[in-house]
């Protein structure tokens, strides 16, 4: 009889501890791709570490996911697509471009946009820009995937932060390069930012920033969609579209790309090439390491 109850006891803590790192160790299986990526690229051998032992056997979690997918997907994608209304930058189509250089192959779309009446200027201020954007059933699987692979669940209000979050800082829209206006300090003061691989950068050349007015010419607005990095200061910003990831919680995450810090003078210009990477590598696929890594920080 004890040993029968010992059996017992043995074949349930084992199956509790199963569950317990499936369900956890779901993100660490995708996302040890990331660590193993970056690794290859700096040319260094990957130690495997964060990948799970049981590489064949679905998880509980997984049956969760599937289920939550096939029933309520449509809903979240329904939501996203409530979201998407605020890409403001998408105005007039001019074509699709699958050449746009280091984004050969995606189909990056020219758009080309008028702000409201600027308050200082009296004018609409015209912009170019180059964007991916995903469409409401790809952002909202990112989501519902970043969610679960952080929580091992899937909640509700945990999918809304998340949604909410890109919807405000970002309208869904994801610059691969241009001009972005934007009024964040002052309603109706249109600042032109220059945006790269997602992120904002700064043109070296102040002869191809400056112009009379902060209104950028038909020329810059064309030179602002052909810049490489080598026309760019040795310093970027802090957030990488389209859920204003940081440095900080790409490395948290797992990243292992030599991509600086947050601070001044700390924020180098590697961290565009990674946020290209990571974004390309999402565009196909059902998860989105940047959106993940700002889950992983935010969800409390």
């Amino acid at each position: 009889m004890k040993s029968s109850v010992k059996l017992i006891i043995v074949l349930f803590c084992t199956f509790a501890a199963g569950v317990s790192v499936s369900a956890a160790g779901i993100n660490n299986k995708f996302y040890a791709q990331e660590q193993a990526a970056s690794a290859q690229q700096k040319g260094i051998a990957e130690d495997g570490e964060g990948t799970i032992a049981v590489e064949n056997q679905e998880s509980v979690g997984e049956k969760d996911l599937e289920k939550y997918m096939r029933d309520s997907l449509e809903v979240v994608a329904a939501r996203c697509a409530e979201s998407k209304k605020a890409a403001y930058m998408a105005g007039k189509l001019l074509g699709v471009n699958e050449k746009v250089p280091g984004w050969e192959g995606y189909p990056v779309e020219l758009w080309e946009y008028y702000t409201g009446v600027d308050i200082k200027e009296g004018v609409k201020k015209r912009g170019l820009v180059y964007m991916l954007n995903p469409d409401a059933v790809k952002m909202a699987k990112w989501i519902i995937n970043a969610v679960y692979d952080v929580r091992g669940e899937v909640r509700y209000e945990d999918i809304e932060k998340v949604r909410k979050f890109i919807t405000w800082q970002s309208g869904t829209q994801f610059p691969v390069s241009g001009v972005v206006y934007e009024d964040m300090y002052v309603a109706g003061d249109y600042y032109p930012y220059l945006f790269k691989d997602g992120v904002t950068v700064y043109v070296a050349d102040e002869a191809k920033w400056k112009s009379e007015t902060a209104h950028p010419t038909d020329e810059q607005l064309e030179f602002y969609l052909r810049m490489q990095n080598s026309d760019l200061k040795d310093y970027t910003g802090r957030y990488a579209r389209i859920c204003s990831t940081n440095r900080e919680m790409y490395y948290k995450a797992g990243g292992k790309d030599e991509v600086g810090f947050s601070d001044d003078g700390k924020r180098s210009v590697a961290w565009l090439d990674t946020v290209k990477r990571l974004y390309k590598e999402a565009w196909n696929s059902e998860r989105n390491f940047l959106i993940y890594a700002w889950a992983l920080s935010n969800l409390e």
